[in-house]
C-alpha cells in the first residue's frame, strides 16, 4: 500500500462502535485508559484483549478528521510473514447483537434474541474445510490472509462479516495462531408481489441450508390470463466443493416465457494466490425473446420462440512475477485462459445475411491478461454499515479467437480491455474502463463495439445527522457494423431507472447517472434508512446519426431505501420518478416499491475470455 493511504486508529472500528450501547462504549474506553497507565498493565491488557489490525486502506474523510495520531497502513500483519501457522480457531458469533469488532455485545431486544435461537450458524467444519485458503502448518502470508478475509465476507453469501486475527505465541516466536471470526446473515428470506387477484409471484430463499452454506431458492408465479397459469423456478448452489473454491449450481425454470435447465461449475480468480480458475455450463433453453421487426418502415419488437442448447467450458492459469517490489509480486499476475462455447439451435428467428446470433456456432477464444489488484475496506458505499471491500489497481486483457457458424462461414474476433481504479485521498474513488472488440469476416469488421465506463463515489461526508456520499456514473456505448435486429437501450439499469420503452433503443448511447445518498443515523430493530435523490440523463440514436443531435431523455427522482444487513432480504426501495420527455409516456410521474439486490464494485481480476457485450 502507498504511504498516502492512511487511517486513524480511532476510526478503524467507528462504524461498529456506533452500534454499541453508550454505557458499553464508555466502559471499554475507561478500561483501556486504566490499563495504559504502566508498561506492566499494558502487557496485561494485551493478554486479555485484542484489538483488530487497521483496515488495508480507509482514508480519513476530511469532515470527520480526528486529532488522533495518524497511522500509515502499509501491509497489515506483514511482520508475521514466513512464520508457521499453528492452531486455527473458528469463532462464530450470533447474527444479532455482537459484531466481529465487539464479540461481547449482547442482543438488545426480544427480536434479536429470538432470531439467534432460530438461526443455524454456519458449521465450523464448513468454514475450516471449504472457506480457508490456508491450513495449520502452512507459512503465514499476509496477502493470502487479507484476501481470504475479503473472500469470506464478499463471496460467501451466508456470511455478513469476517475477521482473521493473528495471535503470536509468546513461547514460540516463529509460530502464530489464527482466530477466524465470522458472523452469518439471517439466511431465510422471502419476497413477492400481487397484481389484483389475477396474477402474482412468491420467492423463498435460504442462503445457509442447515448451516452448510448451501443456497436454495425457489419461486412460483401465477397468472390467470395465461394458458399455463402456474410457473416455477428453483436453483441450488453449493458455494465451495471442499477447499477447491469450485462452486456448483443446478437450476430449473418452467414458466410461460422460459423453460430451461442448467448445470454450472465455477472457480474464478478470487485472489492472486489462486493459480487455476475455470468454469463449465451445460444448459437447455426454451425462451420467448423480443426481436426487432420492420413494421411499416418502423421498428417494433415481437416475441419470438427460441430453443437452443449451450455448452461452455473455460480454464485459466495465473503466473506470478518474481521481479519488482514485494507488493507487486504478491498482487500482480499474468493470466492465460482459453474458452470454447457451443450453441446448437433447434428453433430460432429467421437467419438472414445480416443476422447470425441465432444459428449454430462454435467459438474458441484465448485471452492473455495482466492484473494488479489490492483492496481497502470502507463502509456506507452500497451497504448500510457492513464492511465493503473496494478494489484498486489495473487490468489489461487481449482476446483473440475464431468462430465457426452454420450459414455465414468462419470469422475471427479480436478485443482489448483496459481498466484502472484508485482511491484519491480526499477526493474519492475513481474507476475507469475502455473496451474495443470486433469480428472480422473476409477482411471486413462486423458486430463491433466500443465502450467507455467511469464510476465515481465521493469520500464519506458527515453532514449531521447524516453520512453522505455522491455517486457519478458515465457510460458510452457505440456499436458499429451491427446487424439490423441488434440494439441497445437506455431503460432501467442501462440508463433511466424506472422506464421500459422500445423508443429508447439504438446503436449508440451516452448515459449520465447522478445520485446523492444520505445514510440516516440509528436503526429500528436493525433496519437502517437511506434517502436518495437522482438524475438520469441519456442520449440514444441509430448508426449513422450524430449522438448529439438526438433527444436528451431525462429522469429525476427521490426515494428511500430500507435494509437490515443481518438479514438476507434485498434492500426495500420506494421511489418517485419524474420523466418529462420520454416518448409515449402517459404518466410522467411514476412510483415504484421494490426489492433491489446489493450492488458490488467491479473487480480487477481476469475472468473467462469473452466477447465484449453489446448491452
Amino acid at each position: 500500500m502507498r504511504a498516502k493511504d492512511i487511517a486513524t486508529q480511532n476510526d478503524i472500528l467507528k462504524g461498529d462502535q456506533k452500534a454499541l450501547h453508550p454505557k458499553d462504549r464508555q466502559f471499554y474506553q475507561n478500561l483501556k485508559r486504566f490499563f495504559s497507565k504502566t508498561k506492566f498493565l499494558r502487557g496485561v491488557y494485551d493478554l486479555l484483549f485484542r484489538e483488530l489490525p487497521p483496515p488495508s486502506n480507509i482514508p480519513e474523510p476530511p469532515a470527520r478528521a480526528q486529532p488522533a495520531v495518524v497511522v500509515k497502513t502499509t501491509a497489515p500483519n506483514q511482520q508475521y510473514d514466513g512464520k508457521a501457522i499453528g492452531k486455527i480457531s473458528i469463532q462464530r458469533i450470533s447474527v444479532f447483537g455482537p459484531k466481529v469488532n465487539d464479540t461481547l455485545r449482547l442482543p438488545q431486544n426480544w427480536f434479536e434474541r429470538a432470531g439467534n435461537r432460530l438461526h443455524f450458524n454456519t458449521r465450523r467444519h464448513v468454514i475450516r474445510n471449504n472457506y480457508l485458503l490456508f491450513e495449520e502448518g502452512n507459512r503465514f502470508d499476509y496477502q493470502v490472509i487479507s484476501n481470504n478475509e475479503r473472500i469470506l465476507r464478499t463471496v460467501s453469501p451466508n456470511l455478513l462479516d469476517a475477521r482473521i486475527l493473528v495471535q503470536p505465541r509468546r513461547d514460540d516466536p516463529d509460530t502464530v495462531d489464527l482466530l477466524v471470526v465470522t458472523q452469518d446473515v439471517w439466511s431465510i428470506s422471502a419476497d413477492g408481489s400481487v397484481g389484483s387477484f389475477n396474477s402474482g409471484d412468491l420467492r423463498l430463499e435460504d442462503k445457509n441450508l442447515f448451516g452448510l452454506g448451501h443456497d436454495f431458492r425457489t419461486g412460483f408465479r401465477f397468472d390467470r390470463n395465461r394458458s399455463q397459469r402456474w410457473g416455477h423456478r428453483s436453483r441450488y448452489t453449493i458455494p465451495y466443493l471442499g477447499r477447491t473454491f469450485i462452486s456448483a449450481e443446478a437450476e430449473y425454470v418452467n414458466e410461460w416465457d422460459n423453460d430451461s435447465y442448467a448445470l454450472r461449475l465455477r472457480k474464478p480468480f478470487l485472489a492472486p494466490s489462486i493459480k487455476y480458475a475455470g468454469g463449465m455450463e451445460v444448459s437447455r433453453n426454451k425462451l420467448l425473446i423480443p426481436v426487432l421487426q420492420p413494421v411499416d418502415s418502423l421498428e417494433s419488437s415481437r416475441l419470438i420462440p427460441l430453443d437452443y442448447k449451450l455448452g461452455d467450458l473455460w480454464i485459466g492459469r495465473a503466473f506470478r512475477f518474481y521481479s519488482g517490489s514485494e507488493n507487486f509480486q504478491k498482487s500482480a499476475r499474468l493470466v492465460l485462459s482459453g474458452r470454447v462455447i457451443r450453441y446448437a439451435f433447434t428453433q430460432s428467428p429467421e437467419v438472414k445475411p445480416d443476422s447470425n446470433q441465432y444459428q449454430d456456432r462454435t467459438t474458441g477464444l484465448l485471452t492473455v491478461g495482466l492484473s494488479r489488484r489490492n483492496y481497502f475496506r470502507d463502509v456506507y458505499i452500497y451497504g448500510f454499515g457492513r464492511t465493503e471491500d473496494v478494489p484498486y489497481g489495473s487490468l489489461v486483457t487481449l482476446t483473440g479467437g475464431l468462430e465457426k457458424t452454420e450459414f455465414l462461414g468462419n470469422r475471427a474476433y479480436g478485443g482489448v480491455s483496459l481498466a484502472y481504479a484508485q482511491y484519491l485521498l480526499g477526493m474519492g474513488y475513481f474507476y475507469g474502463s475502455a473496451d474495443l472488440g470486433t469480428y472480422l469476416r473476409n477482411g471486413n469488421g462486423e458486430q463491433g463495439v466500443v465502450r467507455f465506463r467511469t464510476r465515481y463515489f465521493s469520500p464519506l461526508m458527515n453532514v449531521k445527522p447524516f453520512q453522505v456520499r455522491q455517486f457519478v456514473n458515465v457510460t458510452y456505448m457505440h456499436g458499429f457494423h451491427r446487424f439490423f435486429n441488434e440494439g441497445i437501450d437506455i431503460n432501467n439499469n442501462n440508463g433511466l431507472r424506472g422506464i421500459s420503452n422500445d423508443a429508447l433503443r439504438g446503436t449508440k448511447s451516452l448515459v449520465l447517472n447522478l445520485e446523492t445518498v444520505l445514510f440516516a443515523p440509528g436503526n429500528l430493530l436493525g433496519f437502517r434508512l437511506a434517502f436518495f435523490a437522482y438524475a438520469d440523463l441519456g442520449w440514444v440514436t441509430r448508426q449513422g446519426n450524430p449522438l448529439w443531435n438526438s433527444t436528451l431523455y431525462q429522469g429525476y427522482g427521490l426515494g428511500i431505501r430500507v435494509r437490515n444487513e443481518n438479514l438476507a432480504f434485498n434492500t426495500f426501495q420506494f421511489r418517485l420518478g419524474y420523466y418529462p420527455n420520454v416518448p409515449n409516456n402517459r404518466a410522467p410521474f411514476r412510483t415504484q416499491f421494490s426489492g433491489v439486490p446489493s450492488l458490488r464494485l467491479t473487480d480487477l481480476a481476469v475472468g473467462a475470455p469473452e466477447i465484449i457485450p453489446f448491452r
